[in-house]
């Protein structure tokens, strides 16, 4: 079915798709990775990592309405976590239904076959114009930043609710360290945050919410002011670091500023990303002897069974 998910966007059909991210097998596991939308990030799908139930529900809804926007029509995926948020229950503040109907117009259809009416959707097209549909849903990715930062604007004001926008940050504004997490391990990177700052160390977390389009922008202006950068990946892409991680770096490439950047392999397959593991990224980032990638899940384990 990999063939048809590039063609719901080449169709620019507004789908939303709920995704449980769990590994892939073999073996069979079905705890929390991100391997299964990474191997989908080229598809020209929007992509969404949630940290929480509550984000997973309000991106639900800002997803649709950015879907069906007449400068977008694209599908988007909204992920989750496996068992963190799947098969963990966690209240939610769910809006009034008048609410919903305001936030979400009904859809207008933008390619429908109307009988009696001669029109095609879907048919062959030779490669002399077939770059130009790609372009096309090129330029719609382009558009998502600036459309995706008016629906969610729309949507606090009919919620009270914010959720960042694409990549938002805590405690980097004075940060020599900044550590980049995706989905529930933002969570727990958090208070590993307050726990280290209390002890006079100046580290910082951005969650990279937002995963296509990738936020370019957002992320140079983070790197602007911290000398290093961790990236924690939940997958292996078998690239030259995890999937987040060389966006980021390709992200970085033509800033003028270039922190030093490392990707932290952790939680693979649905391994806790604890307190201690957090703790021993930040621990390697502070301590200016900083490798290109490192698997914190196969280290800490080496550690613990000496």
């Amino acid at each position: 079915m990999h063939e048809l998910v590039h063609w719901a966007s080449g169709a620019r059909a507004p789908i939303v798709m709920g995704v449980i991210n769990r590994a892939v097998g073999p073996p069979w596991n079905i705890g929390a990775d991100h391997t299964d939308t990474m191997s989908q990030r080229d598809t020209g799908w929007i992509q969404f990592y949630a940290e929480s139930n509550q984000e997973v529900m309000d991106t639900v809804l800002m997803a649709f309405r950015l879907a069906e926007h007449p400068d977008v029509r694209l599908p988007v995926m909204v992920t989750e976590d496996a068992f963190y948020l799947s098969h963990t229950l966690e209240t939610v503040e769910v809006p009034e239904q008048e609410v919903v109907d305001a936030f979400l117009p009904p859809r207008e259809p933008h390619a429908v076959l109307v009988p009696g009416t001669a029109s095609r959707l879907g048919s062959f097209t030779g490669p002399d114009r077939y770059v130009d549909f790609r372009w096309e849903v090129a330029k719609a990715m382009e558009r998502v930043p600036a459309t995706l930062a008016v629906v969610e604007e729309e949507y606090r004001r009919a919620t009270g609710r914010d959720h960042g926008g694409a990549v938002p940050t805590y405690r980097v504004d004075d940060a020599d360290v900044v550590l980049i997490t995706m989905g529930t391990s933002t969570t727990t990177a958090r208070g590993v945050v307050d726990e280290m700052r209390a002890e006079g160390k100046k580290v910082g977390l951005a969650k990279l919410r937002l995963f296509r389009p990738f936020p370019n922008e957002e992320v140079r202006t983070l790197a602007s002011s911290v000398d290093r950068i961790g990236v924690a990946d939940r997958s292996y892409t078998f690239g030259p670091m995890g999937a987040a991680g060389t966006e980021v770096s390709a992200a970085l490439y033509p800033s003028p500023h270039h922190p030093s950047l490392t990707g932290f392999y952790a939680g693979v397959g649905g391994r806790d990303v604890t307190p201690h593991v957090v703790r021993r990224m930040y621990e390697t980032l502070l301590s200016g002897e900083v490798p290109e990638v490192h698997w914190e899940d196969i280290e800490e384990e080496a550690s613990v069974d000496g």
